[in-house]
């Protein structure tokens, strides 16, 4: 740096902690070279990033510039944002729940739907979404949110007589099992690598190890928080949307262990 000069590593991503800390004190930029192309399953399994942080998702058929938004009682929109200037709703589908959350992956979008658990719904065609599988788990169990890792799609919400936290078998779309239940509510979850972290309200964050999705496990919890309501996870820091109380950011790098990184208070 003395010279003008700055140090620099072409990288595929993978490093462990203990050496990438002590190399770090060295370098001023990385480029990571990513592999495999748009392949979501590669990306969340290989490499703890979200796949939208590192490239665009290519979705044959029906991604093309479309938006879709679930939008409670009236289900699932499909709008086209081609031109951000003018977004137009090319369909919807409506949902007979109270649509919460969404994961969209290849042809088909999952949708989280309240007392109607888990939707669903192949969008190659974003003109004319069609319903492929139904996915329930009880008559009290309410849907809030989905995520998708292979062939299992992760739902959570809520549910007063019992568990909150449910793993469908999607191998067959059209007609989505159970495979694993368990008590952690949710009101929003994201998936990266092998762990599922959950938004959890009043419970603030389970980080859940899914490597093994019939058979889940809660690694650790973090509930300084007020309510957990949202979350985002980049590079290891969970962003969480902490209601009235802001922003929680919390150190992931040990999911058995994670710890307060920051805050920021939104409340005036």
């Amino acid at each position: 740096n003395k010279r003008g000069l700055i140090n620099t590593i072409v990288t595929n991503g993978y490093m462990r902690p203990e050496p990438l800390e002590e190399l770090c004190k060295y370098l001023d930029a990385a480029t990571v070279d990513f592999k495999a192309g748009a392949n979501r399953e590669f990306y969340n399994n290989r490499i703890r990033i979200q796949l939208s942080a590192a490239v665009p998702e290519i979705i044959p058929g029906c991604c093309g510039g479309y938006a879709y938004v679930t939008d409670g009682s009236d289900g699932l929109r499909i709008i086209d944002v081609s031109d951000p200037t003018n977004p137009i709703e090319v369909s919807y589908y409506d949902t007979p729940g109270s649509a919460r959350g969404i994961f969209v992956d290849n042809n088909y979008a999952y949708v989280a739907d309240g007392a109607s658990g888990l939707h669903i719904i192949n969008i190659s065609n974003a003109s004319n979404p069609r319903l492929v599988g139904v996915g329930i788990y009880d008559t009290t169990y309410f849907a809030y949110d989905v995520s998708v890792l292979g062939d299992y799609a992760y739902v959570v919400g809520s549910n007063e007589l019992g568990p909150d936290f449910i793993v469908f078998d999607i191998s067959d779309r059209t007609n989505p099992t159970v495979v694993a239940n368990n008590d952690w509510s949710g009101l929003d979850i994201i998936i990266s690598g092998s762990y599922a972290y959950v938004a959890g309200g009043f419970n603030g964050l389970w980080i859940i190890d899914i490597s093994e999705p019939s058979f889940p496990i809660l690694v650790s919890t973090y509930n300084n928080v007020c309510y957990a309501q949202s979350i985002s996870i980049n590079n290891y820091y969970a962003y969480i949307a902490d209601c009235d109380s802001g922003l929680v950011i919390i150190d992931v790098l040990n999911n058995s262990n994670p710890r307060f990184a920051g805050r920021f208070i939104t409340s005036r």
